[in-house]
């Protein structure tokens, strides 16, 4: 899988820096384009809770159940490639993550536990392998959907070797 460079610019600065962000296969992108054109039209399905943002309605609604929640567990990092980019881009996946997720609580809505994974990143900043290190995340297919996303993910070209990750999520209600 490649990634896509986009050059960000913070405000007030000249030199621009530049990001990697995954390439959507045209299945993901059809779904992202459907919902923000919902959401601008005002029709967004009430299945989609939008997170808080400058625009979201603060206001909670009493049918509402809490929203899921991943959080980070311990992550291993072995290799040139800082930890700090592992996690930034790790963390701008949440939302795939959240739909292997949700997919797993509409079997089974007390669905809990952690999930581990080792990937390896290769020197053209492509995932080459993931797998499970184990977790106490009950459904193996929701285990099987995370570990895909990993596999998707693309990151810098690190220099020399390969890196080596651990990283475990822990997914549970909000």
């Amino acid at each position: 899988m490649s990634a896509i460079p986009i050059s960000l610019s913070a405000s007030g600065s000249s030199a621009p820096s530049v990001a990697f962000v995954p390439r959507l296969s045209a299945e993901e992108r059809k779904a992202r384009e459907t919902l923000l054109l919902a959401a601008f039209a005002g029709t967004v399905p009430s299945a989609v809770r939008l997170e808080a943002g400058p625009f979201a309605d603060p206001s909670p609604q009493s049918n509402e159940k809490k929203l899921e929640s991943i959080k980070e567990g311990t992550v291993e990092v072995t290799g040139p490639l800082p930890e700090n980019v592992i996690l930034r881009i790790v963390r701008a996946n949440f939302g795939r993550f959240r739909a292997c997720y949700q997919q797993g609580l509409k079997a089974d809505p007390s669905l809990q536990g952690t999930v581990g994974v080792r990937f390896i990143i290769n020197l053209q900043g492509e995932v080459e392998s993931a797998k499970s290190t184990g977790g106490t995340l009950s459904d193996a297919k929701v285990v099987t959907c995370v570990v895909g996303v990993f596999l998707r993910l693309a990151y810098p070209e690190p220099e020399q070797k390969k890196v080596m990750v651990t990283y475990r999520l822990d997914f549970g209600p909000g």
